[in-house]
C-alpha cells in the first residue's frame, strides 16, 4: 500500500524522524506511537517499519531491554539479537542468531545464512569468544567473503599485531576505490601496527603519506591523529627535536583538554631529554595543572619534572615522591579492560620506553597485558549486527 494514501501515518513517520534528528527521543517516541496507531487502523502493512524505527529510538536512548521486547513482539529475530548483544547479553543474542542459522541452512537461504554468520561472529567478537569469533570468519571466509578488515581487528584486540598489520595490508591493498578518508583512516591504523610490530621505517613513511594527503584537510581529526603518530614515533626512536617540532605543531591547535594535557606531558619530557631544563619544567608544570591526565601519564610528568630539577641543581625528592603517588593511585584505580585501552597503553610504553622511561612502560605494557587476560571483550561499545 502507498505511504502516499497515508498521509497522517507520513506526517507523523516525519515529525518522528525530524525529533530524532535533534536528539529528541522522547518527542520521537511519542509521534511513532501516533504512526503506529494510524497504521494498525488503516495500513497494517506499514506497521513493521513504524515499529522498526521505535526499537531503534529505543536502543538509541539505551531502552535495550524494551527494544529486544518490541523486536520479539513482531517476530523480529534479527532485531531482538541485536538488542540482546546492545545491552550485553551476548550468550543469548549468539543462541538467537544461532537458531536463524537453522532456518538458514534448512531453507537453503544463502544471503541469510551470510549475514547471521557475520551478526554471530560480531557477537562473539564482541563478547570475547574470540576463538569462536576467528571460526566464524574462517566460515564465511570459505564461503568468499571478504573478512580481512574484521578478522584484523580481531587479531588487535588479542594483541596480535603483526597478523592484524597481515590483515590489515591487504584491506589496503584493496583500498583504491575506497573514499579518501576512509583509505587514509586505513593508512594511518597500518601505520599505527607498524609502531606496535617494530617496523618504525614503514610507520613513517604510511604516516608521511598521510600528511602529504591531508595538508588541504587541516583541521580533520586524521590530520591530528597522523601528527601524534609522528611525534610518538619520533619519542620512540629518541628523535626528540623531531617529535618536539609534531608536539608543537599539535599545541597550536584547538584541542580537546584530555589532548592537549597529554601532548603538554609528551613535550614536557622531550623538553627535558633535550637538555632544556628549565622549559622542561615549566611545561611539565603546565601539564601538571590538568585534571584530564590519566594517572601514568601524569607519573610520567613527575618524572620530568624530576629530571629537570636535578639537571637544575635543585631537590627532586619532592616530585619523585609524586610520581611514586601517581603510579600508586594508577595501581589502585579500577581497570579499563576494554581492547582499546590495552592498545592505548601499548602505544604509550613505546614512547615512554623511547623516553628512558623504562619502568613506567613496564608498568604500561603489564598492565595492558593484564587487560587483554581478563577482557570481556567489546561488550561496552556499539555493536552493530
Amino acid at each position: 500500500m502507498k505511504t502516499e494514501q497515508h498521509p497522517l501515518w507520513t506526517r507523523f513517520q516525519k515529525a518522528a524522524d525530524d525529533a530524532r534528528q535533534r536528539g529528541d527521543l522522547a518527542r520521537a517516541e511519542y509521534w511513532l506511537m501516533a504512526a503506529a496507531g494510524v497504521a494498525a487502523e488503516q495500513a497494517p502493512d506499514l506497521l513493521d517499519e513504524t515499529m522498526a524505527d521505535l526499537r531503534l529510538v529505543y536502543e538509541e536512548g539505551g531502552r535495550h531491554e524494551e527494544a529486544e521486547a518490541l523486536a520479539r513482539e513482531v517476530g523480529d529475530l534479527d532485531g531482538a539479537a541485536v538488542s540482546m548483544a546492545r545491552r550485553g547479553a551476548h550468550g543469548d543474542a549468539e543462541e538467537a542468531l544461532r537458531g536463524l542459522l537453522a532456518k538458514d541452512e534448512a531453507a537453503g537461504d544463502r544471503d541469510g545464512l551470510l549475514a547471521h554468520l557475520l551478526g554471530l561472529a560480531r557477537v562473539q567478537h564482541d563478547g570475547g569468544r574470540y576463538a569462536a569469533a576467528e571460526e566464524s570468519l574462517q566460515r564465511l571466509g570459505d564461503q568468499g567473503v571478504d573478512v580481512d578488515e574484521l578478522r584484523a581487528r580481531l587479531y588487535e584486540d588479542q594483541g596480535r599485531y603483526a597478523e592484524a598489520r597481515e590483515a590489515f595490508e591487504r584491506v589496503l591493498a584493496r583500498s583504491d576505490g575506497l573514499e579518501r578518508r576512509a583509505r587514509l583512516a586505513r593508512v594511518l591504523h597500518v601505520a599505527m601496527l607498524d609502531m606496535l610490530t617494530d617496523r618504525g621505517d614503514d610507520a613513517e613513511a604510511l604516516l608521511l603519506e598521510c600528511l602529504d594527503h591531508l595538508e588541504h584537510d587541516d583541521a580533520s581529526m586524521l590530520m591530528v591523529h597522523t601528527l601524534q603518530s609522528l611525534g610518538t614515533l619520533a619519542e620512540a626512536s629518541g628523535a626528540v627535536f623531531e617529535a618536539e617540532g609534531f608536539y608543537h605543531e599539535l599545541l597550536e591547535r584547538r584541542l580537546s583538554p584530555s589532548v592537549g594535557a597529554s601532548l603538554r606531558a609528551a613535550m614536557a619530557r622531550v623538553l627535558v631529554a633535550q637538555e632544556r631544563p628549565e622549559e622542561g619544567l615549566r611545561m611539565a608544570e603546565r601539564a601538571l595543572g590538568s585534571t584530564d591526565l590519566d594517572a601514568l601519564t601524569r607519573a610520567s610528568v613527575h618524572e620530568a619534572r624530576a629530571r629537570a630539577q636535578e639537571a637544575l641543581g635543585r631537590d627532586a625528592s619532592s616530585a619523585r615522591r609524586e610520581r611514586d603517588m601517581a603510579v600508586a593511585a594508577w595501581h589502585a584505580s579500577e581497570v579499563d579492560r576494554h581492547p582499546d585501552e590495552a592498545r592505548a597503553l601499548d602505544q604509550q610504553a613505546l614512547a615512554l620506553r623511547g623516553a628512558g622511561y623504562d619502568d613506567l612502560a613496564s608498568l604500561a605494557a603489564g598492565r595492558a597485558a593484564e587487560i587483554r587476560a581478563t577482557s570481556p571483550g567489546r561488550a561496552r561499545r556499539p555493536f552493530l549486527l
